[in-house]
């Protein structure tokens, strides 16, 4: 029989704040995104359109480097969090069904 610790109060707090990150990251992520299709079918500014998508790299990077130091954990909920973001993101810009 496998027997499995308790979990640590400090520890669930913690991957909760990252799961809240994580959720943050990817709405910005996605909504930009969003965003940045919108401004490429409009055909204005070009020079925002092709920079929006190496920004949004380097904060969806950022931010998982970040969760990579706190370890394993926190990278995947961390990823669940950014996966839950993008449903409701999509959710959102799509509109009633």
């Amino acid at each position: 029989m496998i027997h499995f610790p308790p979990l640590n109060p400090g520890f669930v707090g913690i991957l909760l704040a990252f799961a809240l990150f994580g959720i943050t990251l990817g709405g910005m992520y996605f909504t930009e995104l969003a965003w940045n299709v919108r401004v490429l079918t409009r055909g204005r500014r070009l020079a925002l359109a092709l920079a929006l998508p190496l920004l949004r790299l380097a904060v969806v990077a950022g931010g998982l480097a970040f969760a990579v130091l706190h370890g394993a954990a926190a990278l995947l909920v961390c990823l669940a969090g950014l996966l839950a973001a993008r449903a409701g993101v999509l959710r959102i810009v799509a509109g009633p069904s």
